[in-house]
This record gives structure tokens, sequence and C-alpha cells, in this order.
């Protein structure tokens, strides 16, 4: 990709949502982490270039499975890390909270939701959601209350609870009938 060197972060940052419409390209990831790494390095504490770059890191840790711990914690480490940058540069935003609670849940299926919980990322996790759901559930076609639902059914025994699960997963469908996940 041609060097994305442009005048103000809002090109950064639209070029950041250009290529998530199409995420699932490989162009478009390396598209993207051009744009993060330029932008940021231009505009190290641009709220909106840093959510954007938060979600990404996410979304790549998201999609990894079984045998890919160790990148999923790393990418979710530095989604984590610029999640906490994008609130540091706007404090209480919403997208900033949404993403750093993806992001925790990310690098806890990494490490394991017993481990997780022994470190504390249960609470973070949870506080940081709290103010997504709160703000706006209908979010990235109800992605705060997917997160929750999903929450309550990765839990070990006994915090598990499926009834919690279903009930949170149900609204998220009648918000959103269209996204896969939720169903």
């Amino acid at each position: 990709l041609a060097t994305l060197a442009w005048a103000d972060p809002a090109q950064f940052a639209g070029k950041l949502d250009t290529f998530w419409i199409t995420r699932d390209a490989p162009e478009s990831v390396k598209g993207s982490d051009a744009a993060i790494s330029e932008g940021l390095k231009a505009f190290p504490e641009d709220y909106e270039l840093l959510w954007r770059a938060a979600r990404w890191r996410w979304w790549l840790a998201e999609g990894l499975g079984a045998g890919q711990e160790k990148l999923k914690k790393q990418l979710g480490k530095e989604a984590w890390i610029l999640a906490d940058r994008a609130l540091k540069a706007k404090p209480g935003a919403f997208e900033g909270h949404y993403y750093k609670a993806l992001s925790i849940g990310a690098v806890s299926q990494a490490v394991g939701m017993l481990t997780a919980i022994s470190e504390g990322l249960e609470g973070q996790f949870n506080e940081n959601l709290a103010i997504a759901l709160k703000m706006n559930e209908a979010y990235d076609r109800a992605g705060p209350l997917r997160a929750k639902g999903r929450y309550y059914s990765e839990l070990p025994w006994p915090k598990r609870d499926f009834d919690k699960s279903k009930e949170l997963l149900e609204k998220a469908i009648k918000l959103s009938p269209e996204h896969h996940r939720s169903w």
C-alpha cells in the first residue's frame, strides 16, 4: 500500500472505516495495518484513530481459534492498550469502553476463563461493558448485548448462567436479527 500521509486524523479514521467494511479481505487487513501505523505515528493521541485501531486489533484476535492462544492474547492486549489510550484521550467515551471490554474478553479467552477470573479481568470486562450497555446497547448490531450474553455462557460453573445468556442474546436478536453471531 502506498504511503498514507494524509493531512489530518479524520482521513486516517475514514480509511479505517472503509477497510472495516471489507475486513475479511487480506488487502483490507494489510491496508488497515498501514493506516493504523502511519495514523498513530502522526496523531498518537487522536481518539477516533485509537478506538478504530482497538477495534481492528480486537477483530483480528476474535477470529483466532484453538492453538492460536498466544497470538490471540497478544492482539487482545494490543487492542486493550489502544482502547485505554482512547479513553485517556476522551475519558468516558463509548467506543473506548466497548472495545476495551471486547479486548479484555479476547485476552480472557486466550488465557482461559479461570485464569482471567483469578487475575481480575472479569471485573474490568464487566465494568467497561456495563458502561457500553448503558450508553448504547444497540451499537454494532447489538454488540454490547451479544458480548454480555456470550459472557454468561462462557463462564465456568458455577458462575455460568445459560438463562441470562439466552435472555441477552434474544434481546440482541430482536434489535439486530440479521446478525448471525447472536443466533
